[in-house]
């Protein structure tokens, strides 16, 4: 995949996205006027964090390949814009979380099956 065609791709989520988030206005505006269930809510909202999660995660991926090479000019740059990161870190898409997550994935994986694997074996 060329950088392009990621571009593109981020455009296309980032489009989905703010589709997301005036559909779930929508489905809360249906909500305060009674027109569907607190169930039907909470399931809407939890297939609307699917849609945010991936598209927080991409928009990550761009922020870090937008930043630049060389070690001074991304200190300098990631100083001027704090906020940038402190977003991603609220949305759990900056490089440590979405790292953990993994790492708990995998350690649940491992614990259901008894601890039959050993880490020897993963790598």
């Amino acid at each position: 995949m060329a950088f392009i065609d990621v571009v593109k791709y981020c455009d296309d989520l980032s489009k989905q996205y703010e589709r997301s988030i005036k559909m779930l206005e929508a489905v809360d505006k249906d909500y305060k006027n009674g027109n569907i269930s607190e169930e039907q809510l909470k399931s809407i909202e939890n297939s609307y964090n699917k849609i945010k999660e991936n598209y927080s995660r991409v928009a990550y991926i761009m922020y870090l390949l937008n930043l630049p090479k060389s070690r001074r000019k991304k200190k300098k740059e990631m100083a001027k814009k704090p906020i940038i990161k402190e977003v991603f870190n609220m949305l759990g898409a900056d490089d440590t979380a979405i790292l953990k997550e993994n790492e708990q994935v995998m350690d649940d994986i491992k614990s259901q099956l008894d601890n039959e694997v050993d880490d020897d074996d993963i790598k």
